[in-house]
């Protein structure tokens, strides 16, 4: 294993460290999960436990709170991401597959990140999912951006940040599942649909985070992606 000397191709903004480049073939067998508070909770365990019917290794990276930009090194909020985390995930082989959940908390950084990996897996199908639908709680207590107003401004952001996504997360071998688009009808039942939410949440819940159930089917949803041939 060696490491490129310039940073990334076409950046604005250099990263901490350059991109990881192997001698070898890419592993076939070892899958890379990247992303926020979504990867870090039940959906990351979902996605992770879909993988492993196909990939002998799974590793899953989440941190809450992140975008793009922080584990491209181009904002360091939660430390050195890409230099603790990502960049060992890199650096011990090169992923067959590499699945991103990135853009709850904005879509900056995301060129960068899929220019780095590009560059650090030349050869890896790179999936990249958007933000998902919210939640319409029942919770009398739930959180601001589910009540009133705030939901629909919410929910905006979050089909805009799908959007623009759509726009950046494109070529060879990489695919874009917008949220949206992508979300289980199964999910959204009659209460839902007339809320403009994905599904209802009964128990306590934020509304952003998916339940167990919601990130069950989400996964379920895009398992054809997933576990496609490369």
């Amino acid at each position: 294993i060696s490491f490129v000397s310039q940073y990334l191709p076409g950046s604005q903004t250099q990263a901490s460290y350059p991109a990881v480049t192997h001698t070898g073939p890419p592993d076939e067998d070892y899958a890379l999960i990247i992303g926020d508070s979504q990867i870090d909770g039940h959906f990351g365990s979902e996605v992770e436990q879909k993988l492993k019917e196909k990939y002998a290794t799974v590793k899953r990276l989440g941190k809450g709170g992140s975008r793009a930009s922080h584990w491209v090194g181009t904002e360091t909020h939660y430390g050195d991401l890409l230099g603790t985390t990502l960049n060992p995930a890199l650096t011990t082989s090169q992923p067959g597959l590499i699945f991103v959940s990135l853009g709850d908390n904005g879509t900056t950084g995301a060129e960068d990140l899929l220019k780095f990996l590009r560059a650090s897996a030349p050869s890896a199908k790179i999936i990249w999912s958007g933000p998902g639908k919210l939640a319409r709680s029942l919770n009398s207590t739930a959180m601001d951006h589910l009540q009133g107003s705030k939901f629909n401004e919410s929910q905006r952001t979050r089909i805009d940040r799908n959007k623009e996504l759509a726009r950046i997360i494109k070529g060879p071998n990489v695919v874009f599942l917008d949220g949206y688009d992508n979300w289980p009808s199964t999910l959204v039942t009659e209460k839902a649909r007339l809320d403009g939410a994905g599904y209802v949440c009964e128990e306590d819940c934020d509304g952003i985070h998916y339940t167990r159930g919601a990130a069950a089917s989400y996964a379920n949803a895009i398992s054809g992606q997933l576990l496609a041939d490369l």
